[in-house]
């Protein structure tokens, strides 16, 4: 996979947002990927990606989140530094644009209806 994203890297625009101290969040035109130590912790399809939020707290700082729509895929949450909001906010745009109702009509017709629930957080 990671071969694979190099190359996606190359050839498609691309958005970098750092991630706590060893996180990296790449959106590419094809995928959202999050690459921890070098390493791909999660790489998938607009079409698999539910809700992407960024929120700012006063006080508590801000964070990126990435739900996927299968449940076999976790939720990430990674803490967005400061210095790094512009680029958050641009790569949070640049998915918006993908997850639109026109592109949305797939996933619900591959996913089903069991699978289509947001998971509980406790």
């Amino acid at each position: 996979m990671v071969e694979e994203l190099q190359s996606e890297l190359i050839a498609h625009e691309v958005f970098r947002v750092r991630a706590g101290t060893s996180g990296l969040v790449i959106i590419t035109d094809l995928r959202v990927a999050l690459v921890e130590w070098s390493k791909v912790v999660m790489a998938l399809p607009f079409k698999s990606i539910r809700r992407m939020e960024f929120n700012v707290e006063a006080g508590e700082g801000a964070t990126l989140t990435i739900v996927p729509v299968s449940l076999r895929h976790r939720p990430q949450i990674l803490r967005i530094r400061e210095a790094d909001y512009t680029d958050a906010a641009a790569a949070v745009a640049s998915v918006g644009r993908h997850l639109n109702p026109a592109h949305r009509e797939e996933v619900v017709k591959e996913v089903g209806r069991d699978h289509d629930r947001s998971p509980t957080f406790h």
